[in-house]
């Protein structure tokens, strides 16, 4: 399984992020999964794989997580427990560094489902 990251501002990402992480958590789905983020434009990693990767950094107790081997745009991520909900589950340096979430129509249409699982 995957989730495909690509399209979202960072906000959105993540937002989308820990709520399909604790989806899997709260359905008893511990096995990895693959989040696809791209490796970034500008050869230097890119916005969302560096928040993403930021963000796991900080929950050690709740998530393992590595870079696919074969693809850095990629990062597999193994759930160990659930992620608090909410912007509080974000350290506050994270939040001075990401825009508003915009009002991006694909981003409301599948915020309450799986839709972008593949």
């Amino acid at each position: 399984m995957s989730l495909d990251l690509h399209g979202y501002t960072v906000a959105e990402a993540l937002d989308l992020f820990t709520r399909e992480y604790n989806g899997r958590v709260d359905r008893g789905d511990l096995s990895s999964f693959q989040v696809v983020h791209g490796y970034g434009s500008g050869g230097t990693g890119g916005k969302i794989r560096t928040a993403l990767r930021r963000i796991l950094a900080s929950f050690e107790d709740a998530l393992q997580y590595r870079t696919d081997p074969v693809n850095p745009g990629v990062t597999i991520v193994i759930p160990l427990g659930r992620l608090l909900k909410g912007r509080e589950y974000y350290p506050p340096f994270f939040w001075s560094s990401v825009p508003q979430v915009r009002r991006n129509r694909r981003f409301w249409e599948n915020s309450g489902s799986t839709a972008n699982w593949a």
